[in-house]
């Protein structure tokens, strides 16, 4: 299966395979105007599953390979943001 297919994908399940995290802000991404912040260290516990494929990686890895866009993903409201 080859990964850049899923680039533009928004057919997404996310999954949260943390039980318990010890509480820190763990940086996840930036963009032009904001720093978003896991609000406990989850970021290898946190998945993104592609529906169409079963393609499964981590949020921070979706995010930074540009399969899955911020805006996607914010309305599940995993993140504090912080303005820049």
């Amino acid at each position: 299966m080859i990964i850049e297919q899923l680039k533009g994908t928004s057919f997404f399940t996310i999954k949260d395979y943390s039980e318990v995290c010890d509480d820190a802000l763990e940086f996840v991404y930036e963009d032009s105007n904001y720093r978003y912040y896991f609000t406990c260290i989850k970021s290898d516990k946190l998945f993104i599953e592609f529906t169409t494929s079963g393609v499964r990686m981590t949020v921070k890895e979706a995010l930074e390979g540009n399969y899955i866009t911020i805006n996607k993903i914010e309305e599940y409201y995993l993140f504090h943001k912080e303005a820049k």
